[in-house]
C-alpha cells in the first residue's frame, strides 16, 4: 500500500509537472485529465510493482519452527 501510494504520487506529480510546463499554466480541468489518465492507465503496472517490492523486501523474513 505504502508503495503504491508513492508510485501514484511520482506519476501524478510527474504529469502534473509535465501539463505546466507543455500547456503554459493550463486551466484545472487539463491537469486533472492529464494527471488521471496516466493514473487510470498506470495502476495495473503501480500494483504489480508495488507487490513485487513489498516481497522482495519482507518476504525473505524466516519464521522459526516450533519443536
Amino acid at each position: 500500500m505504502y508503495f503504491s501510494y508513492a508510485f501514484g504520487v511520482a506519476i501524478s506529480v510527474i504529469f502534473g509537472v509535465l501539463a505546466y510546463w507543455l500547456f503554459d499554466d493550463p486551466e484545472i480541468w487539463v491537469y486533472m485529465v492529464v494527471i488521471f489518465t496516466p493514473l487510470f492507465l498506470l495502476s495495473p503496472l503501480s500494483m504489480r510493482y508495488s507487490r513485487v517490492l513489498m516481497l522482495y523486501l519482507f518476504g525473505e523474513i524466516e519464521f522459526e519452527e516450533k519443536a
